[in-house]
């Protein structure tokens, strides 16, 4: 976001010159030279590792959403195996869960990495939706999925089944979009750095988490196996 903001102040510069060469024919623009050497040797390759650093985090963010409805869905029909063997009777515990499986599947729909970054590259102040959703969609998801973990217990619970004790230690804050746009524009992009810091810091934690439920449960159903 920051070389994006910089750029824009450099343009706005370069423009000034413009008009006061068109105004005063002996003026001479003291900075249109140098805003041109900074902007090819540090703003175009930083530009270009940005946004292939956005386009990286978008791409995670799909493969996470996709990675764990995939790993659910296996394991409600492992569970529903699992009843069909002993005859019980999961299929209220399942309905609620597979209700849950099938909101995430419509709400968390992939975003083209490609399609954003170069919507950045036309609109340059698209860059604060990406940042909005790259900020919330963990957040919400994270709830579901909280939400999914307990409604997984009570398949668990009605199998027989020893139950997660998982507890989230670190959880994703919810952070307001508004305020982060009006800081980053008001310090000029230099709030974007905090902001980056945390569409980075906010997934790796959320991952640090969906691990260690994802253990527990594998260590559950291979019990499972021997009861």
């Amino acid at each position: 976001m920051l070389p994006y903001i910089v750029a824009s102040l450099f343009a706005l510069m370069m423009l000034i010159d413009i008009i006061l060469m068109s105004l005063f024919p002996k003026y001479i623009p003291p900075y249109s030279v140098f805003i041109l050497a900074v902007f090819a040797i540090f703003l175009i390759p930083f530009s270009i590792w940005y946004l292939y650093m956005l386009y990286k985090l978008i791409k995670r963010r799909n493969e996470h959403f996709k990675r764990q409805r995939k790993l659910l869905a296996d394991i409600v029909s492992y569970l529903r195996e699992i009843a069909k063997k002993r005859g019980i009777d999961i299929s209220v515990q399942l309905a609620f869960l597979e209700r849950s499986l099938r909101e995430a599947e419509l709400e968390e729909e992939p975003r083209s990495p490609i399609l954003w970054v170069l919507l950045i590259l036309a609109v340059s102040f698209v860059i604060f939706y990406v940042y909005h959703f790259l900020t919330k969609d963990y957040y919400v998801h994270e709830k579901r999925e909280d939400v999914i973990l307990e409604r997984l217990n009570d398949v668990l619970r009605a199998l027989g089944l020893p139950t997660l004790t998982y507890k989230r230690d670190i959880p994703i804050p919810r952070r307001n979009t508004i305020l982060y746009v009006v800081l980053t524009i008001v310090t000029l992009g230099i709030f974007s750095a905090y902001w980056t810091y945390v569409i980075t810091k906010d997934p790796n934690n959320h991952f640090k988490e969906h691990a260690k439920w994802e253990d527990e449960l594998i260590k559950i159903l291979k019990e499972s196996l021997t009861i």
